[in-house]
């Protein structure tokens, strides 16, 4: 008896926990768009072989599309994943000397693989970022340890695209540690094997900051029509996250002085991504803007980053005692970067 009762229990707390579950997943993750039309509006629906329902809701769908208001997980992790991989690996250097204290600045940027969330300009939001700050690093070969380089790295960025503000800020502590020493033959040597992680942070807010003007195209059985969207209120997209990398990577140096590296591993990262929108909008037609309707659109969702993000790099660099010019590249699921940097050595 007393074991039915156990098992009664048991399936009862795993219901509720699941409608607990369901009920938190609705309240975080909203939207909604509501298109409304004056007399123009009607007078354009039967111009174009449309109802007058039937224009709404392609606007409404178009609109929808238009935000990605039907992918927002997605589109949130996507924002999480290229914020934090923008800062990945930019403050190291992967070739440094013995003794080394090297100071310099870096201009990176990251974009998503996705090309709807990269290059589409028919949409409002691109997951593409641009990095740059000042990066600097001790080898602790002056304190006997040789195999032991400490990097430090920190950037503050803001660009405005499309009526849209941006801001990254980002930093990070790095430890590369000699695993193997190198060795050289001739005019070509080998870099060894290293290992490097640490801890690295990135905050990368997208917010309104003017009137957003876009388009969207309504269709019926006869014609198809532009419709202009004139958007005022909140929109803001924040992605905030940490990561722990591991990377290893080897290279060569060719007659001291042309340094080529390569490498991969994994990060762990945690964060979190969220977006807020509550926008209304004047739907206006021709080159007179003339009213037609209009639209609001309200949307809240939160997701993170991945857990896990596996990545490669390889770069080069052109290497003298007290001067370094570098380039390096990097992939990862879902993610492209590039980077360019300089470098002066004591």
């Amino acid at each position: 008896m007393g074991t039915r009762r156990s098992r009664y229990h048991r399936r009862v707390l795993r219901r509720a926990l699941a409608v607990v579950g369901l009920v938190g997943a609705v309240a975080h993750a909203e939207s909604e768009v509501t298109v409304t039309l004056n007399q123009q509006g009607r007078d354009l629906a039967a111009q174009i072989g449309a109802s007058v329902d039937d224009l709404v809701a392609n606007a409404e769908a178009r609109i929808d599309a238009l935000f990605e208001l039907q992918q927002l997980p997605r589109l949130l992790r996507a924002f999480a994943d290229t914020g934090a991989f923008a800062n990945h690996g930019v403050g190291v250097d992967y070739q440094p000397d013995a003794s080394d204290v090297t100071f310099g600045v870096v201009a990176g940027s990251a974009i998503a693989s996705d090309a709807r969330l990269s290059s589409d300009e028919e949409r409002v939001f691109s997951a593409t970022v641009v990095n740059y700050g000042l990066v600097a690093g001790v080898n602790l070969g002056r304190w006997r340890h040789p195999r032991w380089t400490v990097f430090a790295n920190g950037s503050y960025a803001s660009t405005t695209i499309r009526g849209l503000s941006g801001t990254l800020l980002s930093g990070g502590a790095h430890v590369v540690a000699q695993l193997v020493a190198g060795r050289t033959h001739g005019a070509i040597a080998w870099t060894g094997l290293a290992a490097t992680t640490g801890l690295e942070y990135a905050r990368w807010k997208i917010s309104l900051a003017d009137t957003l003007d876009t388009n969207i195209t309504v269709t019926g059985t006869n014609d198809h029509a532009t419709v202009g969207m004139l958007s005022s209120g909140t929109l803001t997209v924040l992605a905030e996250t940490f990561a722990v990398p591991l990377t290893v990577t080897t290279g060569v140096r060719l007659a001291d002085r042309i340094g080529l590296y390569a490498g991969g591993g994994m990060a762990i990262l945690s964060g979190a991504s969220t977006v807020t929108a509550e926008l209304d909008s004047l739907l206006t037609i021709n080159a007179d803007d003339l009213p037609i309707g209009t639209a609001t659109i309200r949307a809240s969702e939160s997701d993170g980053p991945r857990r896990v993000l596996w990545h490669a790099l390889a770069g080069a660099q052109l290497h003298t005692r007290h001067a370094r010019v570098y380039v390096q590249g990097g992939v990862a699921p879902g993610e492209r970067g590039l980077a360019l940097g300089v470098r002066g050595a004591l």
